[in-house]
């Protein structure tokens, strides 16, 4: 399948717990530094910073959780971890630059970071088998979309029963949405059995915080639900689709 389907690119993760309420800060900043980094030969110059304010369990109170990722190589980090003084050497540097770089933007950062990790590729092959240490094994494209969402997707594609488009395998953010209508901010979810145990389920709460800072409504269906009954799904998203309208207009009218 990874031969075929198209893996999620493997990352460096810096990973940060700061003394310092980043909660009025927008969740993702995105800026250029003035000073790139070279890593597994490739130069990064642009900083992506999210935190987790959303979340008040991710950090004691007045505390933020941070993180920044670089995409990178699993060859390199692979080699890199076999001499291991050397890898803990290059995941300080970049740990280091990438502190350095949000102290620029928030005077006062660096002395109020109080816990860095820094899992890289091999960390996650480590702890996951997944290939080549991709955070998330691959991505998912109309060419693996399962039976259920191919199932809605008949539905929902074309205008062919709602008057708004809906794109399919769509990106916001650092997601990618099964189902999204742009015009009414609805993005719809198609939960497997895999989305039942409980760490996944508390990856989705955590997930649809973080797309709810977008204005989305998120609403989801198990594959069951779509199976057995799939005029009640569609009347359901009908049902959001106008109550989203509603809601959007009186919004506008504020």
């Amino acid at each position: 399948m990874y031969e075929t389907w198209m893996p999620v690119k493997p990352i460096v993760h810096v990973m940060i717990g700061v003394n310092r309420d980043l909660s009025d800060e927008p969740h993702r900043t995105v800026f250029e530094t003035d000073e790139p980094i070279s890593i597994a030969g490739v130069e990064q110059k642009w900083l992506t910073m999210l935190h987790h304010c959303f979340d008040k369990t991710m950090a004691p109170a007045g505390k933020s959780a941070v993180e920044v990722w670089y995409d990178t190589e699993y060859d390199y980090w692979e080699e890199l971890a076999k001499n291991r003084k050397e890898y803990d050497a290059e995941k300080q540097r970049i740990a280091d630059y990438t502190i350095k770089q949000l102290e620029k933007r928030w005077p006062g950062f660096t002395k109020q970071v109080e816990v860095v990790d820094v899992p890289t590729p091999h960390t996650y092959f480590r702890y996951t088998g997944n290939w080549k240490g991709s955070p998330d094994g691959w991505y998912v494209t109309p060419e693996n979309m399962t039976d259920a969402e191919k199932l809605l997707w008949e539905k929902l594609k074309d205008r062919n029963l709602f008057k708004y488009k809906f794109r399919r395998q769509h990106p916001i953010d650092i997601f990618i949405v099964d189902f999204y209508c742009h015009q009414v901010l609805l993005v719809i979810e198609v939960d497997g059995g895999y989305h039942l145990n409980s760490e996944q389920k508390e990856y989705d709460i955590g997930r649809s915080a973080e797309l709810e800072n977008w204005d989305l409504k998120i609403i989801r269906f198990s594959n069951d639900e779509i199976f057995q009954n799939l005029d009640n799904v569609v009347a359901k998203i009908q049902e959001e689709i106008e109550f989203r309208e509603m809601e959007i207009k009186q919004n506008k009218t504020e």
